[in-house]
């Protein structure tokens, strides 16, 4: 398991802080547990994702022509 304990979690919440979704997608994909592992300090990796609206097309704040 290349991606164990906070070492995993550590690299995903990188790569969600980073906005790459697409390789944050494909690494959860190929090892689930990442979904679910922390970081040294107890916090989520998934959590940043989730605290970013611009994440996700109804968080955002544009027009409709926008």
């Amino acid at each position: 398991m290349p991606f164990a304990y906070h070492f995993g979690a550590l690299l995903l919440f990188t790569v969600v802080d980073s906005e790459f979704y697409d390789i944050a997608l494909n690494l959860v994909v190929r090892y689930p547990e990442l979904a679910m592992s922390k970081l040294e300090d107890g916090v989520y990796a998934f959590q940043n994702l989730a605290l970013r609206a611009s994440a996700f097309p109804s968080g955002s704040h544009l027009n409709r022509w926008q």
